[in-house]
């Protein structure tokens, strides 16, 4: 059977205002939302890794490294810790240099709009953060947290700068140390494990600038923010044929956050999407 076929759910997503991305070059998602239950995804990536180079693919977006409490990983708790549902830190760096000896760039998946706690402070709050090191890096308590999420901070951080997210702790990104700390850990993802880009997620969930601060922080080869919203629908249901004000907020965001990042262009994914269904003059633009 051809190996490839373990992606049958993965996908490719256009991208937009790519200043250092060339028509040559082309991502790839290497895992699904099933790919967590499969055990030792990233073995199972490293035997495709020929077999991927050679269709062309210049770079593989990997799941989220660290350890979490949600098997895909976009729930993180422990970021220096790389043993997750997809396999351990040797596996991963061993799965980096076969895609590196093949010619390809793995791109981390980075969760850091919000994290979740090791342990609850004397307020009976998950709030007290572990790094995953010996030492106090990435160990963080309530005041890190954004002060507007009231369920968890102590009232002592910043407010959230973006959209809030539910399910976890919003990290305060106007804090220092959490710049210092996430630029470090990233940093070492590239040093330590070969990663040579980033995929950041949620960045609804925080102000573009600090978006712009963790690339110039981090120097990646390549970058791409997921700025998701929807599209505009109408009253019967299907997207709305003018998506110019969609398309604009992604590109807005771009420029927002410095120009040298890209991001995923939702605006034509949810346009193709439609187009498929027997509505192929939305191509027509």
């Amino acid at each position: 059977m051809n190996s490839l076929k373990i992606f049958t759910l993965c996908f490719l997503l256009p991208i937009i205002s790519l200043p250092n991305f060339t028509a040559s070059q082309i991502l790839f998602q290497g895992f699904n939302w099933e790919s967590a239950k499969k055990g030792g995804w990233y073995n199972i990536l490293e035997q495709s890794a020929a077999e991927i180079a050679s269709s062309g693919i210049t770079h593989v977006w990997l799941p989220p490294p660290s350890q979490a409490i949600s098997d895909e990983g976009y729930m993180p708790g422990r970021l220096y810790d790389l043993t997750s549902k997809y396999g351990n830190q040797d596996g991963l760096k061993a799965l980096v240099k076969a895609y590196q000896d093949n010619g390809i760039q793995s791109v981390a998946d980075i969760v850091i709009n919000h994290r979740c706690a090791e342990k609850q402070d004397e307020r009976g709050i998950w709030c007290i953060f572990e790094g995953g090191t010996p030492d106090d890096r990435l160990d963080w308590g309530p005041s890190l947290i954004c002060s507007d999420d009231t369920k968890y901070s102590d009232g002592k951080g910043n407010p959230d700068t973006g959209a809030d997210f539910g399910g976890a702790p919003d990290i305060d990104h106007k804090n220092t140390r959490v710049q210092s700390e996430l630029s470090d850990w990233m940093n070492w993802l590239k040093t330590e494990i070969g990663f040579s880009g980033w995929r950041f997620d949620f960045v609804r969930g925080y102000a573009p600038e600090f978006t712009k601060m963790y690339v110039a922080n981090t120097k990646p080869s390549f970058s791409v923010g997921e700025y998701w919203n929807s599209i505009a629908y109408g009253s019967d249901g299907k997207p709305e044929y003018n998506q110019d004000n969609h398309r604009n907020e992604l590109a807005g965001w771009i420029g927002n956050a410095g120009g040298e990042v890209t991001a995923f262009d939702f605006t034509t994914k949810g346009i193709l999407q439609a187009a498929v269904q027997g509505e192929m003059w939305r191509l027509k633009d």
